[in-house]
């Protein structure tokens, strides 16, 4: 989908992006992305030590064979064309958790203002495992980019994906971003996001659990300062009995940074004992950046166990004059509280190396702090 046709999306579905407006990409006139662009001398990102074993690297959309390890993975196992999109199939009890594929999506920047659009489509066969993290770069110097990505997901029953995603792009660039996911019976899809990056990013996720004993958990942080927007949307659709759901999310913002969390629940007609949570919290660092939250609970059933809850608040005085003092410097004590709201979101990632990437991120995310 381009950027034009989002922008008319958002145009017509005005309630879904009540919160994030389009204006500013409306008024760049973006010139299609170069599928054959060098991105030479820079590192592709990973939060793998020795930049793990598997890798795919889609440069404005675009598979590419010279950035990419494919060492041990199935030769099929990816195929496609950056028209179409691509294909990524792991075959029925095939087991991807101990040596994690990294898909890497990379802008590449030019002089001038630019539109790239990447499609992937992952499918899971039954008993299959994988880790999949997903990383957005933007590489060189230039105009704006805007990157458009849709990942549609297939979960086979009994299927399980870990999915972690990373997102950090140029600080004048876009990020618009879909994913949708459906889940069979006794499969699990799990979610991690972590969002620093982009002038205003939305990333919207549609997961639906189709059958009995069907798991999801979506849980994410996003870090802004300065005038950057991210848009965090999810919807959970509960469409058949004995599924359960956990959404939590977590935001920080600074400057006149502004967070959207827009987090739906629905439990369809005949779904009973279904059992979904979500929660939604943010950080203000500054009185003049702005947060708003709209959780929502549609429940057609009446066996349910259904919750959701929003706050938004300030840092801790009352901690943050303990912290001081026992000799911690102001900064410091800051630092910490930050870090600790941080990482009860870190902390829940399943892999040890997940969570020290992303520990470190968020650390350093903070340690840029003017």
């Amino acid at each position: 989908m381009s950027v034009a046709a989002i922008i008319a999306q958002s145009k017509s579905r005005r309630e879904a992006w009540k919160y994030t407006a389009l204006t500013p990409l409306a008024g760049i006139e973006f010139m299609p992305a170069l599928h054959g662009a060098a991105i030479s001398g820079m590192a592709v990102p990973s939060a793998l030590p020795a930049g793990g074993r598997h890798r795919l690297v889609f440069v404005n959309g675009a598979l590419s064979a010279e950035w990419s390890r494919r060492d041990g993975l199935p030769a099929d196992i990816v195929t496609g064309d950056p028209l179409e999109g691509y294909d990524l199939r792991v075959e029925a009890q095939t087991c991807l958790i101990a040596a994690p594929l990294e898909v890497v999506f990379i802008a590449a920047k030019d002089a001038h203002a630019r539109q790239s659009m990447a499609k992937l489509r992952v499918t899971l066969g039954a008993s299959a495992r994988l880790t999949l993290i997903e990383h957005h770069a933007g590489f060189g110097a230039g105009a704006a980019h805007a990157a458009v990505t849709e990942v549609s997901v297939a979960l086979g029953a009994q299927a399980k994906l870990l999915h972690a995603k990373f997102q950090d792009m140029g600080a004048e660039d876009y990020h618009l971003a879909a994913t949708k996911v459906d889940v069979e019976g006794g499969a699990y899809y799990d979610r991690f996001a972590m969002t620093t990056g982009a002038a205003l990013s939305r990333d919207e996720v549609h997961v639906t659990l189709k059958a009995p004993l069907a798991q999801t958990q979506l849980h994410g942080v996003y870090l802004q300062r300065g005038a950057q927007h991210a848009d965090t949307t999810t919807v959970i659709d509960h469409a058949a009995p004995h599924t359960s759901s956990r959404e939590v999310y977590k935001g920080v913002l600074d400057g006149k940074s502004r967070g959207v969390f827009q987090g739906r629940i629905t439990v369809r007609p005949g779904a009973q004992k279904t059992d979904g949570h979500q929660l939604s919290r943010v950080l203000l660092l500054s009185d003049q950046a702005e947060a708003d939250a709209k959780p929502e609970l549609e429940i057609y059933a009446d066996d349910v166990k259904c919750s959701h809850g929003a706050t938004i608040g300030q840092l801790d005085e009352t901690a943050l004059f303990y912290l001081r003092s026992r000799g911690i410097p102001e900064r410091e004590a800051r630092a910490l509280l930050i870090q600790a709201f941080a990482a009860e979101i870190i902390d829940g990632l399943a892999s040890e190396e997940l969570r020290a990437y992303a520990s470190a991120r968020a650390h350093e995310w903070h340690g840029g702090r003017p």
